[in-house]
């Protein structure tokens, strides 16, 4: 029976005033709300939960994860989290009523009316300049060559 109680004393609390290290300290990391950026793109929420990086800082419009409390982004006074009114697109126009569209009518179809004219007078005035800058090089080259072969210059 003895050992018995001398086992149970062993594995009971020890003698005097119980000292307990205090639990860890967790850091509570924060949560960076989505928000739209000064593009108008919209940035998805992030948590800061990285290596020490448990802030949300920066500043309304452009938000990172930082170290120091004292740069943590008050994000209660941000209003960046609907999408910007000049963003916003007008919906499409509606035709009339009674309006049928030109089932003719294909936007993707190429239409060769005036751009055809423009470049083939492009390439015909491309091949005359060409023409005639030969042209001048060689009679250049023909009236040296006449003028040296003479001689005696009569």
């Amino acid at each position: 029976l003895s050992s018995l109680n001398a086992t149970r004393d062993a594995l009971g609390p020890p003698l005097g005033a119980a000292q307990v290290a205090p639990p860890p300290r967790r850091l509570v990391a924060d949560v960076c709300r989505g928000y739209y950026d000064v593009m108008g793109q919209y940035d998805g929420t992030f948590n800061c939960s990285r290596e020490g990086f448990t802030y949300c800082c920066g500043t309304c419009h452009y938000r990172f994860c930082c170290q120091q409390r004292s740069r943590r982004l008050d994000q209660d006074a941000c209003s960046n989290y609907d999408s910007p009114v000049w963003a916003d697109t007008p919906p499409p126009a509606t035709p009339p009523p009674g309006h049928r569209s030109d089932p003719d009518y294909d936007p993707l179809q190429q239409r060769s009316g005036g751009t055809t004219g423009y470049v083939i007078g492009g390439v015909i005035s491309l091949t005359l300049a060409a023409a005639l800058g030969v042209k001048v090089a060689f009679h250049k080259a023909s009236r040296h060559g006449d003028a040296g072969a003479g001689g005696d210059g009569d």
